[in-house]
């Protein structure tokens, strides 16, 4: 009779804690389901700002250009100069020119308004000689030339090594 007793008991001790095992299961399989859930969540989170900042090393804050025709259009290549005055508006910050390609005519009159917001800069174009004054943040200066020949022709600031740091761009004389 003891040993059934003993047997009893323990049968009902083990239901008893059968609940609880299963409880105990229960929060496991709870907490790490959401620890599942959180972690990939942040992997996705991550993954995508990892996408967004895979960019070549930023030596320029040079915004995306447009070409600027400063011409009028004409589908000849043999155009005579036209002798026209284009003023440029070209604005020179840390380390990019906006616009950053120009187009004029051979012969052209070209009038360059050259307003600097970055550091201090200038506007060279050694093909043509032209080269403007240093200007300081906030300032400005006009540099104006006539292009004597057809071709394309970069122009740079000349301090330090703005050029390499992206601080360029190209003329076309047509």
């Amino acid at each position: 009779m003891v040993q059934i007793e003993d047997n009893l008991s323990r049968m009902d001790q083990a239901s008893n804690s059968l609940p609880q095992q299963n409880k105990f299961r229960s929060v496991l399989l709870i907490s790490g389901t959401l620890l599942a859930v959180i972690a990939g969540g942040l992997l996705f989170v991550l993954a995508g700002r990892g996408q967004s900042s895979v960019q070549a090393p930023r030596q320029s804050q040079q915004p995306q250009q447009t070409p600027v025709d400063t011409s009028s259009r004409s589908n000849s290549p043999n155009t005579a100069p036209t002798g026209e005055r284009k003023d440029i508006m070209i604005t020179g910050g840390n380390y990019y020119f906006r616009p950053n390609e120009l187009r004029v005519k051979k012969g052209d009159t070209v009038k360059i308004i050259f307003k600097n917001d970055g550091e201090t800069h200038d506007f060279v174009i050694d093909a043509l000689k032209v080269k403007s004054e240093l200007v300081q943040s906030g300032g400005q200066t006009t540099i104006t030339f006539t292009p004597t020949k057809v071709g394309t022709f970069e122009f740079y600031c000349s301090i330090g090594d703005h050029r390499q740091m992206g601080m360029h761009g190209t003329l076309r004389v047509e």
